[in-house]
């Protein structure tokens, strides 16, 4: 997506989440629903560019820095009760 590629994706509650608007979706395993939106994707356009600019926009949403910096957020929050907890503090 943050190369502006549409994307193709398999009907999974989590590709929804991460991709939202900015894929056309086939029902897994249905190889002939995957060809018809090969299909399509190839032969719009439109289509493609659509998918290509939301799909830009949406990657936006992800940032491995950001990510990083919550686990590393999270971990410090977490590390004094865990401290506490093999010290015998119920804190």
């Amino acid at each position: 997506m943050s190369c502006g590629l549409p994307i193709i994706a398999s009907d999974l509650p989590v590709h929804h989440e991460i991709c939202e608007k900015s894929a056309v979706y086939f029902p897994r395993f249905s190889e002939e629903v995957l060809c018809d939106q090969i299909m399509q994707v190839t032969s719009s356009p439109e289509l493609r560019r659509e998918l290509g600019s939301t799909g830009r926009i949406r990657a936006a949403d992800f940032s491995w820095s950001r990510h990083v910096d919550q686990i590393v957020a999270l971990a410090s929050q977490l590390t004094p009760r865990r401290r506490n907890v093999e010290a015998g503090c119920n804190v």
